[in-house]
C-alpha cells in the first residue's frame, strides 16, 4: 500500500512539474516590462545606497588615519561596490529598447555610465584592482611637498596655505608643491 501511494505521489508531482516547466521557461524568455525596470531601479538604488555608504565610511577612516589596515578595509568595501555595480550594469542591459518612464530611463543610463573604474568580473582581478586603487589614494594622501629651503608640508597644510594666505610667493609655492605630490 505504501509503495502505491508513493508511486502515485511521484506521478502527480512529476505531472505537476511537467505542467509548470513550460510556463516557467516562458516567463524567463518573456521580454522585460517597464514595471520590472522600475522595480530593478528601485532595488539597485537601495543596494547602492547601502554599499556606497559603507564604502564612504571605510574611505573616510582611511583618509583620516592612513594605515595598511585601513587601506585593506577601504579596498574590501570598494570591491563590493565594484562587484555589485558591474553585475547591475550587465543586468540593466535587459531593459535596453523598452519604452520607459523618463526617470527610470535616466537612472538606468546613469547606472550604465557610472563606472570610472570598470571592474573585471574575475573576483581575484577585481580584488586586486580595488587594492591598487586604495593604495594609490593613500599614497596621494600621505604625500608631502618638501622644498629644499623649508619644512615639508602635507596636502592639508598646503590646502590651508592656499585657503588663507594672500602672499603671492607662498601661494605659488603651495600650488606648485601640491602638484609635485601626485606624480
Amino acid at each position: 500500500m505504501r509503495d502505491r501511494w508513493t508511486g502515485l505521489r511521484l506521478s502527480v508531482l512529476c505531472a505537476g512539474l511537467w505542467a509548470c516547466a513550460p510556463e516557467a521557461s516562458q516567463k524567463q524568455d518573456a521580454p522585460p516590462t517597464p514595471a520590472e525596470a522600475d522595480a530593478f531601479v528601485k532595488r539597485v538604488n537601495a543596494d547602492l545606497k547601502r554599499l556606497w555608504t559603507d564604502w564612504a565610511r571605510a574611505e573616510w577612516v582611511k583618509a583620516t588615519h592612513i594605515t595598511h589596515d585601513t587601506e585593506i578595509l577601504a579596498a574590501q568595501a570598494h570591491e563590493k561596490v565594484l562587484e555589485y555595480t558591474t553585475e547591475a550594469i550587465l543586468e540593466a542591459a535587459r531593459f535596453d529598447g523598452l519604452e520607459l518612464d523618463p526617470d527610470t530611463a535616466r537612472q538606468l543610463h546613469l547606472l550604465k555610465t557610472s563606472q570610472s573604474l570598470p571592474a573585471p568580473r574575475d573576483p581575484e582581478k577585481r580584488a586586486r584592482l580595488a587594492q591598487i586603487a586604495a593604495r594609490m589614494e593613500s599614497m596621494y594622501g600621505k604625500g608631502q611637498f618638501c622644498p629644499e629651503d623649508g619644512e615639508c608640508q602635507d596636502l592639508g597644510e598646503l590646502s590651508q596655505t592656499l585657503a588663507r594666505s594672500r602672499d603671492p610667493g607662498a601661494l605659488t609655492r603651495a600650488w606648485a608643491g601640491w602638484r609635485t605630490i601626485s606624480p
